[in-house]
């Protein structure tokens, strides 16, 4: 009886035990600042974590690069856009779409730094006026440089003008020599 009693014993004890464990176990491992989860989860939980290191490489790699493509496709689409409307309202022309790719700019700061508080937890607030100011400033060295590529292009459009004037009326000199045609005064 004495032995039924103390394995009765040792089975109830085992078996609350177990319960409060299974139970209770977060809240009890929630005292340390600790948790259970299942090894699936934690796999899970793991590849996330890699994911997320690799989206914030990224966007590192895309902030860090969104200046030098905004100078660079800035520069290439005031001056192409600058050399085909080369009249008198370029100038026009040169600021309005280097205010539009300043506007794209800020567009992209502004989704970069959205990303930026979601991964990293901030709360950064962004400054479009700031960005439009910086974005202009350095606009002005597109813009000046639209200015050069187009004093050249004009530069190079009248010598090559004059070249083909003068190759055209060598051309027709030649030609007024072999029909031996005399001008007549």
């Amino acid at each position: 009886m004495m032995i039924k009693s103390i394995i009765t014993t040792f089975t109830l004890t085992s078996l609350s035990l177990i319960f409060v464990v299974y139970f209770f176990l977060n809240s009890i491992l929630g005292v340390f600042g600790l948790t259970s989860i299942p090894l699936g989860t934690l796999s899970k939980l793991n590849h996330s974590q890699q994911v997320i290191e690799s989206i914030k490489k990224r966007h590192q790699a895309k902030k860090t690069n969104a200046s030098k493509k905004f100078i660079k496709k800035s520069s290439r689409k005031v001056i192409s856009t600058a050399v085909a409307a080369s009249t008198i309202g370029t100038a026009a022309v040169v600021l309005t779409v280097a205010s539009l790719e300043v506007a794209d700019y800020c567009d992209q700061k502004q989704a970069l730094l959205d990303d930026e508080n979601i991964l990293y937890d901030h709360h950064s607030i962004f400054d479009y006026k700031q960005c439009m100011t910086q974005g202009q400033e350095e606009s002005v060295l597109i813009i000046d440089e639209a200015q050069a590529e187009i004093s050249r292009f004009a530069s190079n459009a009248l010598e090559d003008t004059k070249q083909f004037n003068k190759d055209l009326w060598d051309k027709f000199q030649q030609w007024i020599q072999q029909v031996n045609i005399t001008p007549t005064p």
